[in-house]
C-alpha cells in the first residue's frame, strides 16, 4: 500500500472513531458493537506507530471518549481519567507483563477485578460530603451530573455517616455507574408498554438514565455504582496507601461499593482468574465484559506511568462479544404443532458468544412491531451463556430507504387455511386441524422421549409419512404395515419391519405417558399426573366440565381449557378410539390409574413454584423433592401459592405479583434446609 492510501485510511479510521465516540459517549446511540470498535481502534494506533510522521494530536487515539453534551454544564477533572488498553490475546497479557517487568526489573504482584460494563464517573468528597461528579467526557472535561447522581441509592452523600475508618480531606472516587439486569427489562417492558424507544442493552440504559435533565427520572431509574480507583487524595494524617489493594480496602471502608470478585494475583494466577470471571459472568445480574488487571504497587504504578491515553500499569481482557451488529436478511416464519406462527430472521452469519448465529427468533410479530424492524436492517444481535439469541435493536441511522417491510401472513403457508389472532394473545395461528405442518409436529412430538418414545422414526421419516397422507394424525402410525414403508424411497425390507416393530413393540402405555403424548398444549408431566391425580383415569377427564377442570390444584385456566377443549373436539375423540380398535390403549374403558398412597410430609398441602436457575439441583429434582414431601408444584403466581422459590437471574413478572399477594419468597439454599 502507497504512503498516499496509508495516510487515507488513517484520515478515514480518525474521522470514523470520532463520529462512532460522538455516537457513544454523547447520544449514547452506538452503531456499532465494542468488539468492531476495538478492532479498528487497534488498526488506527497500528498506523500511527508504523507511519509517525502522520501524527496529529487531535487523533481519537490521543483522547478518551467525546466532548461532553451541550445540555450539561462542564466539569474539569483535577487529574485525567484515562482510558485502558486492551489485550485480546495471550500474546497480548505476557507482553503487558514482560513490559511491566522490564521497566521494574522484577516481578510484582498484580490485582484483577471484573469490567463493568456502564458509564465511568468521577465523584469527588471534600471532608466526606459529595462536591462534585462528572462523567468521563474526553478524560479531561466531562459533564457535571452531581445532581443526577445524588439519586443513586449505592452513593453515599457523605462518608463520614457510614465510613469505618478516618475520611480523607479530599478524595476523587472513580468508578462505573450501570444498571442491573432486572431493572433494565422492567425499564424496557414499560417503555414498550407505553410504545416506546427501547434501550439496546444495559450500558446504554444506564448512560441515558444518568445523562436525564430530570434527576427525578434518573431516580425512578435504580441505577447502580461500583468504584475502580482514585484520583487525588489528601488524607486527614500519615496514611500512606502503598498498594492499589490498600486503595479499594480504603473506598471499602468508607462505605463506598466496590467489587468483590477483585483480587491480588501472581502473573501465572491472572488466566485462571480470567477463566472464572468468564465462567461466572452470565451467572451474573449486570453486565461485565472483561478483567481488569494492574500493577498492584502504587510506587510501581508511578514508575511506570501513562500515555496520551492509558495508563501502562493498567491493561484490560475483553471477553468474546455477546453483542455484534449484523443485517437481516429476510425473515420466514415457522409454524408449532399447535399452528402458531413465530417469524424467525434470517441474519448475515455472525460469530457472538463464540457461536455462529445466522438466524433468531423474532417471537411474535408485536415485538417486530415494537422493533419496527425491517428486512434490509442493520440490527444489535445479542447472545449471553445458553440463552437463545435475540435481536434488542434496529440500527435506524443505518438505513438507506430500500429496507422492506415483514407483512403478516394471510394464509398457511402449508395449507393454505386463514390465520387467526388470538383475542387475548399476540400469537396468530393456522385453525385447520389437519393442517400438515400441524399433524408433523404432533406426531414429531408423540414419538419423541417425553412422550412414547419411539426409536427410529424421526423428522425426515415423519415429513414424508405427512406429506404422502400415509399418516393424517398420531393413532395412524399404528396402521403402517411393510409395503406402505417399502413404496418409500430409500426404504429397505429390514429397516421397515424395524420402525414398524420400534411402533408396535413398545407396550402398552401408561395413561399418564399417553396423555402427556397427546400433544395437548400446556399439558405436560406435571399437568398429566395433577389432572389423573385428581380424577383417576383419562375416562373421567373426557367426562368433566371445565370447571371441575379448572378445580384441579395445579391446572390453571389456560391449560384447563385446552385440555376441555381437546376431549370435546370430535376428530380427537375419532383418533382415540382408533388407538382402541388398533389395541394400543383404551382410554374408553374408564380403568383407574393404580392408586398411590397419598405422600405424607412437610410439604403436604403447601404448593411452591420455582422462578429462575438453582445451582445445587436441577428443576426437575426441586420439584420431585417437593412431590415426594407431599407438595404440589402449580403452573403460575397465584393466590393458591406458598412458597416462590427464587434461583439466580429470576422473572422479574413473577417476583412483582408475589409481592403484591404476599407470597412467601426463599432461596435455594431455605429451600434446602427446608429438606433437611
Amino acid at each position: 500500500m502507497t504512503l498516499e492510501k496509508q495516510k487515507n485510511r488513517i484520515t478515514e479510521l480518525r474521522k470514523y472513531i470520532t463520529q462512532c465516540n460522538y455516537e457513544y459517549y454523547v447520544l449514547d446511540k452506538p452503531t456499532m458493537p465494542d468488539s468492531v470498535y476495538d478492532k479498528i481502534f487497534r488498526e488506527l494506533v497500528k498506523l500511527e506507530k508504523d507511519y509517525p510522521e502522520y501524527f496529529d494530536p487531535s487523533s481519537p487515539t490521543q483522547k478518551v471518549g467525546a466532548m461532553p453534551a451541550k445540555k450539561f454544564k462542564k466539569i474539569e477533572h483535577a487529574q485525567p481519567m484515562l482510558s485502558l488498553d486492551n489485550a485480546m490475546t495471550d500474546e497480548d497479557l505476557r507482553s503487558f507483563v514482560k513490559r511491566c517487568i522490564d521497566s521494574c526489573g522484577y516481578y510484582m504482584d498484580l490485582y484483577c477485578e471484573p469490567k463493568f460494563d456502564g458509564l465511568a464517573v468521577e465523584l469527588t468528597y471534600a471532608s466526606g460530603v459529595l462536591v462534585a461528579a462528572g462523567t468521563r467526557g474526553d478524560g479531561v472535561i466531562g459533564e457535571d451530573v452531581l445532581a443526577n447522581v445524588k439519586t443513586i441509592k449505592s452513593i453515599p452523600l457523605n462518608l463520614s455517616d457510614i465510613a469505618n475508618c478516618e475520611v480523607p480531606r479530599l478524595i476523587d472516587i472513580r468508578g462505573e455507574v450501570f444498571m442491573s439486569h432486572e431493572v433494565f427489562e422492567k425499564l424496557n417492558g414499560e417503555k414498550s408498554t407505553n410504545l416506546e424507544n427501547t434501550y439496546a442493552n444495559p450500558r446504554n440504559a444506564a448512560a441515558g438514565s444518568l445523562r436525564q435533565l430530570d434527576s427525578r427520572i434518573t431516580a425512578s431509574r435504580e441505577l447502580s455504582f461500583c468504584a475502580y480507583g482514585v484520583g487525588r487524595l489528601t488524607a486527614s494524617g500519615d496514611e500512606k496507601y502503598g498498594s492499589y489493594e490498600l486503595l479499594i480496602k480504603l473506598l471499602s471502608d468508607l462505605g463506598i461499593p466496590t467489587s468483590k470478585d477483585g483480587k491480588r494475583l501472581t502473573a501465572t494466577q491472572v488466566p485462571s482468574y480470567i477463566e472464572q470471571m468468564s465462567n461466572k459472568r452470565d451467572k451474573l445480574d449486570y453486565d461485565i465484559d472483561g478483567v481488569v488487571i494492574k500493577v498492584n504497587d502504587i510506587s510501581i504504578q508511578e514508575k511506570l506511568g501513562n500515555s496520551h491515553r492509558a495508563p501502562k500499569w493498567a491493561v484490560a481482557w475483553k471477553f468474546p462479544a455477546q453483542e455484534v451488529t449484523t443485517v437481516v436478511e429476510d425473515v420466514e416464519f415457522q409454524y408449532s404443532r399447535t399452528g402458531t406462527v413465530t417469524p424467525v430472521a434470517k441474519v448475515t452469519p455472525v460469530e457472538v458468544g463464540g457461536v455462529i448465529v445466522s438466524s433468531c427468533t423474532l417471537h411474535n410479530f408485536d415485538n417486530i412491531k415494537r422493533l419496527d424492524l425491517r428486512i434490509g436492517d442493520t440490527v444489535f444481535l445479542k447472545r449471553a451463556g445458553d440463552v437463545i439469541p435475540q435481536i434488542t435493536k434496529v440500527v435506524i441511522e443505518s438505513r438507506t430507504g430500500n429496507e422492506i417491510y415483514v407483512g403478516i401472513p394471510v394464509q398457511c403457508l402449508h395449507c393454505d387455511s386463514e390465520l387467526r389472532k388470538d383475542d387475548d394473545k399476540v400469537r396468530y395461528y393456522c385453525a385447520n386441524p389437519r393442517c400438515p405442518d400441524k399433524v408433523f409436529g404432533r406426531v414429531e412430538f408423540f414419538v419423541s422421549k417425553k412422550a412414547m418414545n419411539i426409536i427410529g422414526v424421526g423428522p425426515a421419516l415423519i415429513r414424508t409419512l405427512v406429506t404422502r397422507k400415509l399418516v393424517k394424525d398420531i393413532s395412524d402410525l399404528y396402521m403402517l404395515d411393510e409395503s406402505d414403508l417399502m413404496n418409500l424411497d430409500g426404504m429397505g425390507k429390514v429397516s421397515a419391519n424395524n420402525i414398524i416393530a420400534a411402533i408396535n413393540n413398545n407396550g402398552t402405555p401408561s395413561e399418564k405417558t399417553f396423555l402427556v403424548a397427546l400433544g395437548i398444549p400446556l399439558v405436560g408431566e406435571r399437568a398429566s399426573e395433577a389432572l389423573l391425580k385428581h380424577f383417576k383415569s383419562i375416562k373421567n377427564i373426557m367426562d368433566a366440565s371445565l370447571k371441575a377442570v379448572m378445580c384441579v390444584k395445579g391446572i390453571g385456566k389456560e391449560i384447563a381449557d385446552n385440555v376441555w377443549k381437546f376431549f370435546c373436539d370430535e376428530e380427537n375423540m375419532h383418533m382415540l378410539k382408533k388407538f382402541r380398535d388398533y389395541q394400543v390403549i383404551d382410554v374408553f374403558s374408564g380403568k383407574c390409574v393404580e392408586e398411590k398412597p397419598e405422600p405424607v410430609g412437610i410439604f403436604s398441602n403447601r404448593t411452591f413454584l420455582l422462578t429462575g436457575t438453582l445451582e445445587k439441583m436441577t428443576r426437575k429434582q426441586a420439584y420431585e423433592n417437593i412431590m415426594d414431601y407431599g407438595g404440589s408444584v402449580s403452573n403460575s403466581v397465584s393466590k393458591g401459592l406458598d412458597f416462590l422459590i427464587v434461583g439466580d437471574k429470576p422473572g422479574s413478572a413473577k417476583l412483582v405479583k408475589a409481592e403484591k399477594l404476599n407470597i412467601k419468597m426463599i432461596t435455594e439454599e431455605e429451600f434446602i434446609n427446608m429438606l433437611k
